[in-house]
């Protein structure tokens, strides 16, 4: 999960493809982030009945950029709306709760005229859970949980010379952590 404001391009390749892209056959989704604003300190806020979000650019020493995004669901609006409405006794209601949150954290600058670098690190976490139950006669019960949890964090460093020839140097590393559970109780007392 990349942060919209933190995104400068985004390329999507479909089917096969050489081995710049490791050889294989799917599709790959390209993201190139924003480089940040040296020279000026900037941002933005966002909030609407379901989410808030924000982004800031940081100069540093007029040679680095420091970038920031935080993103964040807000169900409480949702769910008192949905509370207050009057409901029919005789359907059952279930009403899921999900909640996600991401925050991005982007440093970039240039080492010297030509040499740059950034280093980036995104975490985030979903969750989505709903708990169902019936007791019309009989007892129905359902409760379901569904959480994802991702690290990632990736540093990149380019180097050029005077002859044209350039290097560029990656590191990387990402986590997704998942977990699912489900229960279902269904009990007849005839």
């Amino acid at each position: 999960i990349v942060h919209p404001l933190m995104i400068k391009e985004i390329d999507v390749i479909k089917g096969g493809f050489n081995a710049e892209y490791g050889n294989a056959v799917g599709g790959i989704v390209s993201i190139t982030g924003k480089n940040g604003d040296c020279q000026n300190f900037h941002g933005n806020a966002n909030i609407n009945n379901q989410s808030l979000s924000g982004y800031l650019n940081i100069p540093i020493a007029k040679q680095f950029a420091l970038q920031a995004a935080y993103r964040q669901t807000i169900n409480d609006i949702i769910n008192r709306e949905f509370e207050s409405k009057d409901k029919n006794k005789d359907i059952d209601y279930y009403r899921p709760e999900t909640s996600f949150r991401d925050f991005n954290v982007r440093l970039s600058g240039k080492i010297s005229r030509k040499d740059n670098f950034h280093i980036n690190l995104l975490a985030s976490k979903d969750d989505s859970r709903y708990n169902f139950e019936s007791d019309t006669g009989k007892f129905y019960n359902v409760q379901s949980n569904d959480t994802r949890k991702q690290i990632g964090t990736s540093a990149v460093y380019n180097r050029f010379f005077k002859n044209g020839i350039y290097t560029k140097t990656v590191l990387s590393y990402s986590k997704l952590e998942s977990a699912y559970d489900f229960d279902e109780t269904y009990s007849n007392p005839d």
